[in-house]
């Protein structure tokens, strides 16, 4: 796989979990889909995260299309653990 098909599958998984977010607000039947939605910055952070996850899938060498979508679409939740860091208890 190119370094361009990783990059697109990683960020395909991002987008694809604000898809499903946006399939079941829809299908909860609320007639108005969330304030969040209409905001430029929820977008403009969407946006980059996108980026991230398609870069993270890169940064992976990931040879698999599978394997890129699922590191895409679960970069908030690495990149969240990094930001935690190591704590001992």
């Amino acid at each position: 796989m190119s370094t361009l098909e990783q990059f697109i599958w990683g960020a395909g998984g991002s987008v694809a979990v604000e898809i499903l977010n946006a399939y079941q607000v829809y299908h909860s039947r609320n007639i108005r889909f969330p304030e969040r939605y209409r905001r430029k910055g929820f977008w403009v952070i969407r946006v980059f995260l996108c980026l991230i996850a398609g870069g993270l899938a890169v940064a992976y060498t990931i040879d698999k299309p599978i394997l890129a979508l699922n590191v895409g679409a679960s970069a908030p939740l690495i990149f969240q653990a990094l930001a935690q860091g190591y704590r001992e208890e």
